[in-house]
């Protein structure tokens, strides 16, 4: 494929470029959601034209806060790589990244765990 699909800020650099891609941009876009709620904004700078867009996933490196958990920047880093084939692909291997070695897949798989968090709606 290599049609232009997607939103400008979690777009992969093959689309942008016009390249064959497959379901690796998907990894990156991931990387882009992780990246976001992480750091609180988007790894490549995407409030101006898609030319401004285009030029940081081009030259720019995502900027990590200090003290960040490296776990968290390694997973990142995987998927935001810039190269598909040298991208972390999102399968079931992704679940043994130490990013989520407190996740008991079994747990999700069936609807039994908890989420670390509780929403207060009141």
């Amino acid at each position: 494929m290599n049609d232009f699909l997607g939103t400008k800020g979690y777009t992969a650099p093959e689309v942008m470029n016009g390249d064959i891609y497959n379901h690796l941009v998907d990894s990156f876009s991931l990387g882009v959601i992780l990246y976001m709620m992480s750091i609180g904004d988007q790894p490549f700078y995407g409030e101006g034209t898609m030319e401004d867009y285009y030029t940081s996933l081009q030259e720019d490196e995502p900027f990590y806060l200090e003290g960040m958990c490296p776990n968290a920047i390694s997973i990142i880093d995987g998927l935001l790589c810039k190269t598909p084939c040298d991208r972390l692909p999102i399968t079931s291997s992704i679940r043994s990244h130490p990013f989520f070695y407190s996740i008991d897949w079994d747990d999700v798989e069936t609807g039994s765990s908890c989420p670390p968090f509780q929403w207060d709606f009141e």
